[in-house]
């Protein structure tokens, strides 16, 4: 019987999305893979808690509450650590401190580095902290090729393995009920739902013009709208259980982003999503989510608020549109974002880089 690579993987935390569908949702795949994985959720989320107001107030105040806050996450970090001494490959899911290069410098084993999002443009030191990480580890693993091309110059090996769909989750409905309604969805964490709330005047012109369609927001909290009438929109308080229904409900699937350079380097999870349920997009052209209309045209890219606005009256008023943009993103999906794809791939890298070591 051929013996299992054994892999310990140090994410971010159990609550944060990125730990959710970079790590835990392949579980159960790598297994069948003949690669066992165990994790480490970090207890202390740098990435998720916000300091309490106190500390908000003064440079020094700021200050004292990193300085502790870093220090009790570091401790939080040491018995996945140890645990992870048992492991022929260690996978670090991002940095183990926002902003720091910490005990990865350390590291006995060999690591691999996956990251899906611009860490280095998080303080005090990090570009050369995320470089130092890069340097060391067998490889990087990028969501993206805007952080594949970030991470070139300084890691050994770059591999880009986009945030994968759960098809088994996501996917589109077949016996779902054709009326004349089309709802416009929204998916996602309060970080990002500002980007959303910023189109608020866009999108109550486009509802004014739209009689029959209806905005709905999935997420952690209600959106933050005075423009938009109250009987036009939904507020759907997100959990792991509720997402794939409430996507699959839609009609059209949103993602607005500004074009700054952290926008520039997200992956695109909200907008693989819809397309895995056969969901027409309306994104904007920032990053990954540029990569995905161009190569598969699974929906309009639109920039100016004016774009947005005609960008979504016209699937509105085209079913046929909507059927055939949401039918190339769901065969994109199945043939290059597909868990069970990028579990195959993943486990050959990871195979790869205990191989190289």
């Amino acid at each position: 019987m051929m013996t299992k690579l054994r892999v310990h993987a140090l994410s971010t935390g159990y609550q944060v999305s990125s730990a959710r569908f970079r790590v835990r949702q392949y579980l159960p795949h790598l297994s069948d893979l003949g690669v066992e994985v165990t994790e480490s959720p970090s207890p202390v989320s740098l990435w998720q808690d916000e300091p309490p107001r106190i500390f908000s107030h003064g440079r020094w105040l700021r200050g004292s509450y990193r300085a502790l806050f870093t220090a009790r996450a570091m401790t939080a970090r040491v018995p996945g650590l140890l645990r992870s001494m048992d492991a022929s490959l260690v996978w670090f899911q991002k940095e183990l401190i926002p902003g720091f290069a910490t005990f990865e410098r350390w590291m006995p084993k060999p690591y691999i580095f996956d990251v899906d999002d611009a860490v280095w443009l998080q303080g005090p030191w990090g570009t050369s902290a995320v470089a130092a990480i890069a340097q060391r580890a067998q490889l990087v693993i990028a969501g993206s090729r805007a952080i594949a091309d970030w991470f070139a110059p300084y890691a050994k090996r770059v591999e880009l393995l986009p945030t994968p769909v759960d098809t088994d989750e996501f996917f589109p409905v077949a016996d779902r009920i054709e009326d004349q309604r089309c709802v416009v969805g929204w998916i996602g964490s309060q970080s990002s739902l500002t980007y959303l709330e910023q189109k608020e005047t866009m999108l109550a012109a486009f509802l004014e013009q739209a009689p029959l369609a209806e905005l709905r927001i999935v997420c952690d909290r209600s959106p933050r709208f005075s423009k938009l009438p109250p009987n036009r929109w939904s507020f759907v308080r997100w959990s792991p259980s509720v997402g794939p229904f409430e996507v699959q409900r839609m009609d059209i699937g949103l993602m607005p982003l500004p074009d700054i350079p952290a926008a520039r380097y997200k992956c695109g999870l909200k907008m693989l999503q819809y397309m895995a349920c056969g969901i027409p997009v309306v994104v904007s052209p920032v990053g990954f989510n540029d990569d995905l209309i161009r190569a598969h045209k699974p929906g309009l890219g639109p920039q100016s608020d004016a774009e947005w606005f005609e960008a979504l009256l016209a699937l509105y008023r085209s079913p046929e549109l909507r059927r055939d943009m949401g039918e190339r993103g769901q065969k994109a999906i199945l043939a290059f974002y597909s868990l069970s794809s990028s579990a195959r791939r993943l486990a050959d890298i990871m195979q790869t880089a205990v191989a190289a070591h």
